[in-house]
Formats: C-alpha cells, structure tokens, sequence
C-alpha cells in the first residue's frame, strides 16, 4: 500500500496531492478489473508525481549526441553533414557564368546598370548598395530618355524617389559615366541601319565584354580617416544655432509668405 502524503501547509502542494489522490483512485479501479496487479504501476505513478512534477521547472531535453559511443568506431561522424559536392558546383557556376556570357555578347555580362543605394532604417543607412533602377529624375538630369533608357541596359525605377541632392547627383554622374563607355551596335547591317547614336563600325572591331560583377563597380567606403586639428573655422560654427535657425525659419515661413503678398498688394 503506498503510504499518505505529507506536504504541510503549501496550496500548491495540497492541490498536486488532491490530483494525484483522484489519478490513484481511478488508476487502481482499472488495474483491479484486469488480471494486473496494481501495486508497482502507482508506486512508479508515485515516483514520476514526486521527482519530475515537483515545483514548476524546465522540463529536461538534453541531448548526448557526441558521448556514449556515438562517435566512436564505425560511427565516427555519423552525425555530420558532407559537403564533397564543394568543388564540383564551383565548377558549374563559372562554366554557367561562362555560357551566360557568351550567349548575351557583346552585351555586360552582369546585365543591368542599377543605380547607387542607401538601404532604409538607421542600423543600415551608413552603407551603400545597388538598387533596383534609377529614378525618373535622375534621367532627366542626365538627358537619357526612359524608353530608350531601357534598350541601352539601364534599369528604370518609377517608384523610386530621390530624397536627396547628393545621391541625385551621385547616380547621374554614374549615367554619364557609363555613357560615354557606351558602344552601340547598329540593329540592321548596311549603311540604312546604322541610327543616329549608333558607333562607327570602325570602333566595333575587337570589342571586349564586361565581366565584371557590377557593371561599374560600388565605390568602397574609406576605413581610416586620419586625425588632424580642429580649424578655427570649425570651432567658431555651432551645429545647434545652425538647426535652431532652420527650425525657426520653417516655423514662420508662412507668416512670411503671407505679410510679403499682402505687401505686393499694398504696392498694386
């Protein structure tokens, strides 16, 4: 017979007693309409209620994996993932990158010419990466029209907008840059096919194709700047006065607008 519990004046103790009491209650009605004795079933019943229920732990899920002969003999390592198929898919992404670019002569071989990004949010702004197509604005700035943007292998983006003048900038010396490397071939052979834009067939002998991974390479940041001394120009300029002047002048920027019309009235 298992013996009562004695678990003091603890609530929570009391309750697992009462749960375990009606378990025990049930558990031995069934035993005892079987051919089963009872009596080693509640007392392990008992066992698992006292040692593994007991107080509100983290239920235990470690894993021996690596002891108790599982790396040893035969199964040395049988637990580790191969990658022998290393060198062989090497192989095959240079012979693609290779059929790739024999099938899109003379054309770039790393398609597009994207435009100069900065990736949202704080933790990622410092950085610069390519985007998916430049703005409308900044084809405008480079006098490179959309449609015809899109047959020479320039991306164009419409969502795309340009925040600031610096990046503006940025992109369309970019556009002007690849521009003037820019060789086209004329659609139609004959003198009828050659357009206006197109290059001299005399500059179309021997041309190499452009294999790089970026078209135009991103510009790498520079690590290091070296310390220097702080001009007197430098220390005499207050970043603070300088935002308050802003902020003040975005303020009562309408105030402004509305005396300098009623002046203009005034004067008609």
């Amino acid at each position: 017979m298992i013996p009562s519990f004695v678990w003091g004046k603890n609530k929570k103790k009391q309750l697992w007693t009462g749960e375990y009491k009606r378990f025990e209650h049930v558990l031995t009605e069934r035993m005892l309409a079987t051919s089963i004795s009872p009596s080693l079933i509640l007392t392990r019943v008992w066992t698992f209620f006292v040692i593994f229920v007991r107080g509100n732990n983290v239920i235990p899920n470690v894993h021996f994996r690596k002891v108790n002969g599982c790396q040893s003999g035969r199964n040395n390592r049988v637990f580790m993932r191969t990658w022998l198929n290393q060198a062989g898919r090497k192989k095959r992404r240079a012979n693609t990158r290779k059929e790739k670019a024999a099938k899109i002569f003379p054309r770039p071989a790393a398609g597009l010419l994207r435009p100069l990004v900065h990736p949202p949010t704080q933790r990622y702004n410092m950085k610069v990466r390519l985007g998916k197509g430049f703005t409308l604005d900044e084809l405008k700035e480079a006098k490179i029209p959309r449609k015809f943007a899109k047959t020479i292998g320039i991306a164009v983006d419409h969502r795309r907008r340009n925040r600031c003048t610096e990046s503006l900038q940025a992109n369309v010396e970019r556009l002007k840059l690849y521009m003037s490397k820019l060789l086209l071939f004329p659609k139609k052979s004959g003198a009828k096919g050659v357009k206006k834009g197109d290059t001299p067939r005399s500059e179309l002998q021997n041309v190499a194709q452009n294999t790089l991974k970026e078209i135009i390479p991103v510009p790498k940041p520079q690590k290091r700047i070296k310390a220097r001394a702080i001009t007197e120009e430098e220390k005499s300029e207050s970043a603070y006065k300088k935002l308050k002047k802003a902020r003040t002048a975005a303020h009562y920027q309408g105030e402004r607008i509305k005396k300098a019309k009623e002046a203009a009235a005034k004067e008609t």
